[in-house]
């Protein structure tokens, strides 16, 4: 008989978990000891006309967050000078923001393990550009300190445990709460007040066009719904359990091509095995039609020309990834899964888009950038095709497909 509750979360090993006590202590103490030696009142009025760095190494999911207040910052300070440091696997998602003057390349800075030599010539150069302010978007105790070596004398951001010991003016990363809203805090603690929290992403007038044509040349005027299965790694963290099995996208795709709707697989190149293990296990459910209607676009289509795509789709359902945050912003329907993550924190916040979960007690399991060892990764199994499928059969319907 199975127990009652399957082991699935296990306790970090005990020197993983001295290592964190040890971590924490230090920086509680560095931010008890050194913080109110930083620490100054900062008005927005004193920002009016400042150069402004906004510091967001990684990754495209938080830079996508981050266009809140990208917006905001704009609309409170139109005459100040906005640059955002951004490393480039998440560049794309701020391509062309019209609040952002200027894009800095963070090299590997923030985007994995610490690189001395890099992280100093970051701090080197933006000390010549002589910035007035930064807004510091990360948790880490040594990007918080990079606008201090660089001579930035006012620095905004977030203190989590400490870790923010070198700001001027810090928000507490506690309680929990969506991180834009965590992002929009460091406005709103200045005096700043938002008026919207919503996502934002623009497709180009080029992507556009080049999608209009590709529609017409490989879809049809059948509506289609999206499917990517990939996602979970980026530079700073692989954390591939926040995928939804491939089987179960497989059934999902046989049903909304029972239904007479098209399907298309999307992902970057480096996606392709997913892919291929959905069309494997699609193609094994055994009826003849399962395959014919897949589109197959893994490797095809550039964060840009995803974001035109998925506008034109019934819905776009993927994992708690930075592309299906990136559809979400640029208006698409959207159907997000989640397991490890916390969807009160990474989740969806526009009205066309959902995050599905499972209910484990387990979940989440990605807490303080720390994953919690695993014996059954059973979040993303459980979340079952027919509970996917009862949020995307009144979409298919509204299209005119019946379900």
């Amino acid at each position: 008989m199975l127990p009652r509750r399957p082991v699935t979360r296990q306790p970090f090993p005990p020197g993983s978990q001295l290592r964190h006590a040890l971590t924490t202590l230090l920086y509680r103490t560095l931010g008890v000891v050194l913080a109110p030696r930083f620490r100054r009142t900062v008005h927005l009025a004193d920002l009016a006309t400042a150069r402004i760095l906004i510091l967001k190494p990684c990754c495209l999911g938080d830079v996508i967050f981050a266009t809140p207040l990208l917006r905001e910052l704009r609309r409170s300070l139109p005459d100040a000078y906005l640059a955002v440091a951004v490393g480039a696997h998440a560049r794309p998602g701020l391509a062309g923001h019209p609040a952002v003057d200027e894009l800095i390349d963070t090299g590997p800075v923030g985007s994995g393990r610490l690189r001395p030599r890099a992280f100093l010539a970051l701090a080197r150069y933006l000390r010549a550009r002589r910035f007035d302010v930064c807004f510091v978007l990360e948790r880490s105790a040594l990007l918080a300190m990079l606008p201090w070596l660089a001579g930035i004398p006012i620095r905004i951001g977030i203190d989590s445990g400490g870790r923010g010991f070198s700001l001027t003016v810090a928000v507490s990363a506690r309680p929990a709460r969506p991180e834009s809203e965590l992002y929009l805090d460091l406005l709103r603690v200045l005096g700043g007040r938002p008026q919207s929290g919503a996502l934002e992403y623009h497709p180009s007038a080029a992507a556009s066009q080049r999608i209009e044509r590709l529609v017409n040349e490989r879809i049809g005027a059948r509506p289609f719904v999206i499917l990517h299965c990939a996602g979970g790694v980026n530079p700073g963290m692989a954390l591939v359990r926040k995928r939804w099995p491939a089987e179960h996208f497989a059934r999902l795709a046989s049903r909304v091509l029972a239904a007479g709707a098209a399907v298309v697989l999307v992902g970057a190149r480096e996606d392709r095995p997913a892919a291929e293990r959905v069309r494997a296990d699609l193609a094994a459910l055994g009826d003849g039609m399962t395959t014919a209607g897949v589109i197959d676009l893994v490797g095809v289509l550039d964060l840009d020309e995803l974001a035109a795509l998925a506008r034109r789709a019934v819905v776009y359902v993927g994992n708690d990834s930075g592309p299906s945050h990136l559809v979400e912003a640029a208006g698409a329907r959207v159907v997000m899964l989640f397991g490890p993550s916390d969807p009160i924190v990474y989740g969806p916040r526009g009205r066309n888009a959902v995050a599905v979960t499972a209910g484990l007690w387990c979940s989440p399991c990605f807490v303080e950038g720390r994953v919690a060892p695993c014996a059954n990764v059973l979040c993303m199994p459980s979340i079952t095709v027919e509970r996917v499928w009862q949020e995307i059969a009144p979409l298919l319907q509204a299209a005119g497909v019946p379900s």
